[in-house]
Parts: C-alpha cells; structure tokens; sequence
C-alpha cells in the first residue's frame, strides 16, 4: 500500500509498534491502537504490519552481518539456513506470534496475512534489489507452507510433512511441563 494512502491513526500505531523498547511493549501498543480503531482500520493495520514483517523477514534471511558462511547449514522446512540466520528467524517466529496475538490473530490468520505482505512487499520492489527479494521471499514462502498443525520430532531432516513455520509456531504452543 501507498503510505500516502494509509490512514493517520493506522500510521500512529505503526509508529507506536515500532518505536516500542522490547516487544512486550510493542505487542501492548499494536493491542491498544487494534482496540482504538474502528473494524476498517484495523484491517488496514493488519496489512501494513503484515507488510513490515515479511520485510523483517526478508532482511533477516538476506543479511550476511555477523553470518559464518562456512558454517554447516541447518534445514529448516526444505530450507538451508546457516546457523546465524537460524538463530534470527527463530526469535523472529517470537515476535511474530506475540504481534499475531496482539492483532486478535490466530497463527493461520496471521500466516495468510504475512503471505499476502510478501507479495506486496514484492510488488513494490524494482531492479536488482527485486531479484533479491524474490529469491528471499521464495524462501519465506517455503518457510511459511509448511502445514499448521501439532509438532512432530522427525528422525531426519526433510521427511515431515508439517515442516516449515507453521510447524515451528505449533511446536511454540506446546504446553510447558508442570513441575
């Protein structure tokens, strides 16, 4: 979307998300503004958090600071990652799933949403730096499909067929065990 074309109070919550110290407190700014604006709104917030976040990912997938790139890859729902931008993406997936929560988004929902913010990010893209991003949001996207549902432990790398983000936010639901 146009920022021209976004609303004043959607931009303010935006601005408020972003300038928020730890997520916690970005979390509570994304729900207070969600409660303050009216349904149309909020369908706008979600698009344009959507949108920052598949960027987020995006740059996480493609940047090189502080990655060894002769460190052995990790899969992660077909994906080869090298440890460091596994690590990223890993405290990426908690961010994401305190923002969800905060959109009143379930982990689906917001999955949809973040798909749709890919392309749209995409979209916006020219050049070469559009070649990077696609290749980027290819495997954003693999990430993404994997199947939602309860995690797996899988006896070798690539044979789930829940593998993927969507597996990973099911594998965070897990109930903690009571001591």
């Amino acid at each position: 979307m146009n920022p021209a074309d976004v609303h004043p109070r959607v931009q303010d919550a935006v601005r408020a998300w972003g300038a928020a110290p730890d997520i916690e407190a970005a979390a509570k700014q994304l729900e207070e503004h969600r409660r303050a604006l009216p349904p149309e709104l909020v369908a706008q917030l979600v698009d344009e958090v959507a949108e920052i976040s598949a960027e987020m990912m995006i740059d996480l997938l493609t940047e090189e600071r502080g990655v060894d790139v002769s460190a052995e890859t990790v899969e992660l729902g077909g994906v080869e990652l090298l440890p460091r931008q596994a690590a990223r993406l890993s405290a990426w997936l908690e961010d994401q799933k305190r923002t969800a929560e905060a959109l009143g988004l379930d982990g689906d929902a917001w999955i949809r949403q973040m798909e749709r913010g890919f392309d749209r990010y995409v979209a916006r893209e020219r050049g070469d730096a559009a070649t990077e991003v696609a290749e980027a949001t290819d495997k954003a996207h693999q990430l993404l499909g994997g199947e939602r549902g309860a995690f797996e432990p899988r006896p070798a790398p690539g044979e789930s067929a829940k593998a993927g983000l969507a597996g990973m936010l099911a594998a965070r639901d897990f109930a903690k065990k009571k001591s």
